[in-house]
């Protein structure tokens, strides 16, 4: 079940290549239809009594806005219990399952209200609410009493932690000396994860004699760049002041979190490579041309996409009567590796492709950058100027920021139904004519994906 959405931020890998012929590209049908699936409990969940749990549902096509969600025996033919009639339509629903419904095997049923449109769930297991461990004080060991063993925890939700220990008798239960470390370790709490809190102080009440419990509250949220969907636990350290142990720590029982929808953006710095082409030209020239730089202000620019032209007269090579031209045309190839953002479950929703015109040097009459032509690469790009494999797939205006929406390309490249071969950047006109003309714009160009990333509860 999809559970997060993750935005990236690509930077490009531009290489120069080719012209392209236009070529439509088709677009699949859609098929409407009209249905409920109930998505949670999954196959085999263990849900506990007097916890609460999320009953979840995807809807399709046009529902009533409420729907009635059953408790049902796993034949789907008898309601062992109304669990809420009407309740929104809203795909999903908090039930804190009654501690008067028998441990066993149930199936969960979602009916849209007044109609036949309804589903069930998978079969999954009630048990009893696990209680407490035996609290066992000895060699001034932490006891850690809440969370308990296999308790799941909704996204957004506050987790009450509660542990027990035995203060030294050389330390008075009044002295500001004894602290906490929290920490979330990995579900066989061998490796760490996350710190909650560090050097905390001890808000407790007294037990007997030298026995002491501190609460303690955490939202996971405040760590959803290091936690994710899965299972933890959490480790409490005692410490004194000057940060040496002072008992021994002691472990939760293993809880899942679940990180919920959030949007996280990621950037990945970009490597950049701009290539050029060059014809000579010459009138009448009395001697041959020189090997030529490229014309002085068109050189590359680090972390930029060079596109555009410039017919230079070279009065290097010209004599009396003589007109020597050297014409350069510019491109850049926009490679985006998206192979180190793959996971398993995470489905690519949205793809922007975003120019900004960075630097540029133009005609009198131009006001912000040259402008071009976008191309969809269909095929590996050969080196020859005037043949690129693919199709325009839109023109650059001449403004300074430049957005496409190019999600269908970028979802080919990222299920592997197409090769990545990238976008290629050209410049307004590549013609080489014969008169002292300029137009170059370096662009900075970044994708802008965003990702549905699947997690199981």
């Amino acid at each position: 079940m999809f559970r997060s959405i993750l935005t990236i931020i690509l930077f490009c890998l531009p290489m120069w290549s080719h012209n392209i012929a236009a070529t439509p590209r088709q677009q699949p049908a859609r098929t409407s239809f009209t249905k409920i699936v109930v998505t949670s409990p999954q196959a085999n969940a263990l849900w506990m009594k007097n916890q609460p749990h999320t009953i979840k549902w995807n809807k399709f096509g046009q529902l009533p806005g409420t729907v009635r969600i059953v408790l049902s025996n796993v034949g789907g033919t008898k309601i062992i219990h109304e669990i809420k009639d009407p309740a929104p339509n809203s795909g999903s629903f908090q039930w804190t399952i009654p501690a008067s419904i028998p441990p066993g095997k149930y199936k969960i049923m979602v009916r849209a209200s007044n109609t036949q449109i309804s589903d069930l769930s998978d079969e999954f297991t009630i048990t009893q609410e696990l209680k407490a461990r035996p609290v066992d004080l000895s060699s001034k060991q932490v006891i850690v009493t809440n969370p308990q063993e296999n308790r799941k925890y909704a996204p957004r939700a506050t987790i009450p932690i509660n542990w027990e220990t035995e203060l030294p008798k050389d330390i008075p239960s009044t002295a500001d000396v004894l602290f906490f470390d929290i920490d979330i370790y990995g579900p066989n709490g061998a490796t760490k994860i996350y710190t909650i809190a560090k050097k905390e102080h001890w808000r407790s009440y007294h037990l007997s004699g030298n026995r002491y419990r501190t609460t303690w509250h955490w939202n996971p949220t405040e760590a959803n760049a290091a936690i994710r969907t899965g299972y933890y636990k959490i480790k409490i350290s005692p410490k004194y002041a000057a940060d040496n142990y002072a008992g021994m720590p002691g472990f939760s029982g293993k809880i899942h979190l679940s990180r919920g929808v959030e949007k996280v953006t990621g950037t990945l710095n970009p490597r950049i490579r701009n290539r050029f082409s060059r014809k000579q030209e010459y009138y009448t020239v009395t001697k041959p041309l020189g090997v030529g730089n490229i014309p002085p202000g068109c050189e590359n620019k680090p972390g930029t996409a060079r596109v555009g032209f410039h017919n230079y007269y070279d009065p290097s090579v010209s004599t009396a009567g003589s007109y020597a031209y050297r014409g350069f045309v510019f491109r850049s190839r926009l490679i985006f590796n998206l192979e180190e953002y793959k996971r398993p479950g995470r489905l690519l929703l949205k793809a922007e492709l975003r120019l900004t015109a960075k630097h540029n040097k133009i005609d009198a009459n131009r006001n912000s950058s040259c402008g071009g032509g976008l191309y969809y690469l269909t095929g590996p790009w050969e080196g020859k100027c005037l043949d690129t494999p693919g199709y325009l797939i839109a023109v650059i205006p001449d403004q300074v920021v430049f957005s496409k929406d190019v999600t269908q390309f970028v979802q080919n490249w990222y299920t592997g139904s197409e090769p990545n071969h990238g976008f290629i950047l050209t410049g307004v006109t590549e013609d080489f004519v014969h008169n002292d003309r300029i137009c170059v714009t370096w662009y900075e160009a970044v994708l802008i994906v965003e990702f549905l990333e699947g997690n199981k509860d």
